[in-house]
């Protein structure tokens, strides 16, 4: 919603200052071929530079920006009550008791009371997965944190190629700007002797890819990278909570303890107070 609402925002002042100044609006929108040329090489190149799962990924986290809730009190505080609830579970009747919850979470009962955590699938594929291994056993505390982390840097890493790709088409969008506005200088060009007033309003046109080039990549594509940059941060930050809790279970914490544990690897500014947390157990 926030992406949305920034785009609006640099459409809103970019062309209602223009208008406000004077400017012709219909001069900005005539020469579509502009757009065609700048937006139709964007994609050419981008592509070009993956491979088609790749773009799958990429118009997915591009579609995720308007769509996407990012992790909120709500959704922490659902995966401490969820991590406290999993290692009472295994305290009270061992290890083994989670079997059935991580194998089918769908029909588990202590699942299902958090909906917020079941519905995000790279979360709860994060959680079941490991917590397998911990129902199977013969893993120690210290290697199934590192195998924890090299799931969370391969997701993080998988999760960061389309931030990079659609950042380097921000990068590249000024010089396609240059391109369509060279093309309408070529076309100016042929059309000189048509006399001063055409010329005058072909280079216009010409000029509106240099300006839509500069637009596109630091007011649009730009800022979508940093707001995929900054949603796969929040995810990430979500299972560095869960492995946290994971390897508080694993080593027969208190149950109160394995999601105080958790609580401290959430941000400042997201984190429920040692209190609140006290409450919601209490609950």
């Amino acid at each position: 919603m926030t992406a949305i609402v920034g785009f609006f925002l640099v459409i809103l002042f970019v062309f209602g200052g223009y208008a406000i100044s004077g400017g012709s609006l219909p001069l900005i929108f005539k020469p579509w071929y502009e757009y065609v040329i700048i937006l139709g090489s964007a994609l050419g190149g981008l592509v070009v530079k993956t491979s088609p799962r790749t773009l799958k990924l990429v118009v997915a986290k591009a579609m995720g920006a308007f769509t996407t809730k990012l992790p909120g009190k709500e959704m922490y505080m659902e995966s401490l009550k969820l991590i406290h609830d999993l290692a009472y579970l295994a305290r009270r009747e061992g290890l083994l008791a989670l079997e059935s919850h991580v194998q089918n979470p769908s029909q588990s009962t202590i699942f299902s009371k958090y909906p917020l955590v079941s519905n995000k699938p790279q979360v709860l594929k994060f959680l079941t997965d490991n917590l397998k291994i911990v129902v199977v056993g013969g893993t120690n505390p210290s290697d199934l944190e590192s195998l924890m982390d090299t799931d969370i840097e391969t997701v993080t890493e998988e999760n960061a190629t389309p931030q990079a790709l659609i950042n380097n088409v921000a990068d590249a969008l000024p010089a396609l700007g240059i391109v369509a506005a060279v093309l309408g200088i070529i076309k100016t060009m042929a059309s000189i002797a048509e006399g001063p007033e055409v010329v005058g309003h072909k280079v216009a046109s010409a000029l509106v890819g240099t300006f839509l080039g500069v637009l596109f990549a630091y007011g649009f594509v730009g800022p979508l990278a940093t707001n995929i940059e900054m949603t796969n941060l929040e995810e990430k930050r979500l299972l560095e909570v869960f492995k946290t809790g994971i390897l508080g279970i694993t080593r027969g914490m208190n149950p109160k303890l394995s999601a105080e544990y958790a609580r401290r690897a959430i941000y400042d500014g997201l984190r429920p107070s040692f209190e609140e947390l006290e409450e919601a157990l209490k609950g």
